[in-house]
């Protein structure tokens, strides 16, 4: 969309952005920001042009491409012929789509051409709801579960992606859409899905490839919340929070990103300020804090969500969600444990809480508070593989307890938390995982 014309601000779009956007001031705000470091960037993009000629800039452009092409080959090479098919699942949204949104992908690694192929053809057709994805980011998110399994530092440019081929099938909720059907909510909820799927279809290729599904689902922590604010006059306002916390997927060699947000984002997010947050509108956190003993258990394990609980500190507060990850957890790959489902409660006025749908509205009054569970990551390959000192950590940060401990990894104790003497008791440790791994044989 064109916003300026001779370099000056087309007020009639202008106006319209403001007019469709939650939050017009402060759209407005990272607008002349953007614009701001747009005109920068061109300015700068001339300067270069400038200094070193345009023929020598557009064989730079083209020698880039091509180096990130042959590293990306390179990275395709390293990896086994194999092709391997996945199903995951958005979780139900009744009355729209009761029995969920199933994501089929088949992904075929080619060493010797040195070529990836994902096969999207075989999802549903469009869905009479927003959830579809558009072309965009149907290749985006597939992608994007390419890349994450590869070289943390391959380039990630046109020249790179020409070594990967993605099929879409016109009609299709994952694919290419067809007029009329809504994508409006396509850079979220299914991507998500569509991007788990892929990167654990990956770890199907052997021992050290791939990753597990990543925490996900606009939860608590995601809602958009509205009313009127009586410390300025009954003000209205509008706006979705981002201050939730997804556990990100454990990996062939790393535990998940505590910080990971969802599998679209992967990190990569500005999460909201509560005391900003307090200030803007009328809310009031009780309590975030990481959720424990909620990840996938693993060789390496997935990151855990957190726990949110806000009301209204004034007047009447309206939340609506759309949540995923309720009934489908982050599933974990080669042994790792399943993340945990989340879980959202309407806390009442008499302290009694009540579970809530994953899709829904409702009108938080003072005295009552929205409590949220927000998802975990699935954990990478056999718990009992993981080091006991790694899992003594765990406990020492109170990610995981004692008992799960013991129960889901094998590790026993002696000593205490509270005053620092917590040590692993080798014997007893290999007697239980012994135990734990013969009763698994039974």
């Amino acid at each position: 969309m064109r916003v300026q014309r001779a370099r000056q601000n087309i007020d009639d779009i202008i106006r319209m952005c403001q007019r469709r956007i939650r939050v017009p001031e402060y759209w407005y705000g990272d607008f002349l920001a953007m614009l701001a470091a747009a005109r920068t960037g061109e300015k700068r993009i001339h300067e270069v042009f400038a200094k070193h000629g345009s023929a020598t800039v557009l064989r730079f452009v083209d020698q880039w491409f091509d180096y990130s092409e042959a590293r990306m080959r390179s990275a395709i090479r390293a990896l086994p012929a194999a092709t391997v098919a996945r199903e995951g699942a958005h979780d139900p949204l009744p009355p729209l789509m009761p029995d969920g949104i199933p994501v089929r992908v088949k992904v075929t690694v080619d060493p010797a051409a040195a070529r990836i192929e994902i096969d999207l053809t075989h999802n549903i057709d469009n869905m009479d709801n927003g959830l579809n994805l558009s072309e965009a980011c149907s290749i985006s998110s597939a992608v994007a579960g390419v890349f994450n399994c590869l070289p943390g530092d391959l380039p990630r440019n046109g020249g790179s992606y020409r070594c990967i081929d993605v099929k879409l099938r016109e009609g299709a909720a994952i694919g290419i859409p067809r007029f009329p059907h809504s994508c409006s909510v396509a850079t979220t909820n299914v991507s998500d899905r569509l991007l788990n799927t892929v990167q654990a279809a990956l770890a199907d290729l052997g021992e050290g490839y791939g990753l597990a599904e990543g925490g996900l689902g606009m939860g608590a922590g995601y809602g958009v919340i509205s009313g009127r604010d009586a410390r300025r006059g009954g003000q209205a306002y509008v706006n979705q929070l981002v201050i939730g916390n997804n556990g990100g997927p454990g990996g062939p060699a790393c535990d998940g990103w505590l910080t990971y947000g969802i599998p679209v984002v992967a990190g990569l997010m500005y999460r909201d300020s509560v005391e900003v947050s307090e200030l803007a509108y009328p809310i009031h956190y009780r309590e975030i804090r990481l959720a424990q003993d909620t990840m996938g258990a693993g060789r390496r394990r997935g990151a855990p969500g957190v726990r949110i609980t806000y009301g209204p500190s004034h007047d009447p507060l309206v939340v609506v969600f759309a949540a995923d990850g309720q009934v489908n957890p982050a599933r974990g790959v080669r042994g790792g444990g399943d993340g945990n489902v989340g879980e959202m409660f309407v806390i009442g006025q008499d302290g009694a809480p009540t579970r809530v749908p994953s899709v829904g509205q409702f009108v938080l009054e003072p005295g009552m508070w929205l409590h949220g569970i927000e998802t975990a990551g699935g954990g990478y390959g056999d718990p009992l593989a993981r080091e006991p000192a790694w899992v003594r950590d765990d406990v020492l940060e109170g990610y995981i307890s004692a008992s799960h401990a013991r129960d889901v990894y094998g590790v026993l104790f002696t000593g205490s938390v509270d005053d620092d003497s917590l040590a692993v008791d080798e014997t007893a440790t290999a007697a239980r995982r012994a135990a734990l791994a013969a009763a698994r044989a039974a």
